[in-house]
């Protein structure tokens, strides 16, 4: 069994034995396909969470922008790689924003493009699923700063 096939089983066994699932994550976890198991399983938890984290911080780069509050501004810019600043103001996000937990930040962000990766994803690192779902102008460059994330 390949170590991703190990870490969906055992994520759905711990999920199915021991813990609460909304309906939603009742029926993305148990009806992923092979592919989707492949996908959201090879990377390492350690990825899973930095990714999620970068993109909850990006979220709240553009709503410092978009508010026009100055030293948080800078001080977002200041902790996110310039690369990525300038990739994230190409998205075009645009949903009001009242959560301020990077990690739900960052999960919703990555459910206006793919829920179901987003429901595992939140399940992986234990969190519930996104309640807020960001809409964003450009889903391909979405697509491409998660991916510049990953490979970082």
């Amino acid at each position: 069994m390949k170590k991703y096939n190990r870490v969906y089983q055992r994520v759905l066994h711990y999920y199915l034995s021991k813990a609460q699932l909304a309906e939603e994550e009742f029926l993305v976890l148990t009806t992923l396909t092979e592919e989707e198991i492949e996908s959201f399983f090879l990377d390492r938890i350690k990825t899973v969470r930095k990714v999620i984290y970068l993109l909850g911080q990006i979220v709240e780069y553009q709503k410092s922008k978009r508010d026009i509050d100055y030293l948080s501004w800078v001080g977002m810019q200041a902790l996110i790689p310039r690369e990525l600043c300038l990739i994230s103001d190409s998205i075009g996000l645009h949903t009001q924003i009242e959560v301020t937990d990077k990690n739900s930040l960052g999960l919703g962000l990555l459910s206006s493009i793919d829920r179901r990766k987003a429901i595992v994803w939140g399940l992986r690192l234990k969190h519930s699923a996104p309640k807020q779902k960001l809409t964003v102008d450009s889903g391909a460059r979405l697509r491409y700063l998660i991916n510049r994330i990953s490979q970082s």
